[in-house]
């Protein structure tokens, strides 16, 4: 299934989030830098990190984001302490 989104929509990017989040269990790492991700979005991808989702990331790359640090640094935590 295709996927676009266009630089400042984030609705279409947590959409292609929460298909790659049910679609690929196997994924070990993400990197989605440089998408213009806010708080809103990684806290999203946290919340389903931390509810089960991806069981397999290990290494999830933010890089170059306007999401905050601390947000950033919640989604790396929900990966290292789910259970």
């Amino acid at each position: 299934m295709p996927v676009s989104w266009h630089r400042g929509q984030e609705r279409p990017l947590q959409c292609a989030l929460s298909y790659a989040i049910g679609a690929l269990p196997q994924l070990t790492r993400l990197d989605i830098s440089w998408n213009e991700i806010s708080n809103a979005g990684v806290t999203a991808l946290a919340d389903a990190c931390a509810r089960g989702a991806l069981t397999n990331l290990t290494h999830l790359i933010l890089d170059d984001n306007p999401a905050s640090p601390t947000a950033k640094q919640a989604a790396q935590d929900a990966i290292k302490n789910r259970k």
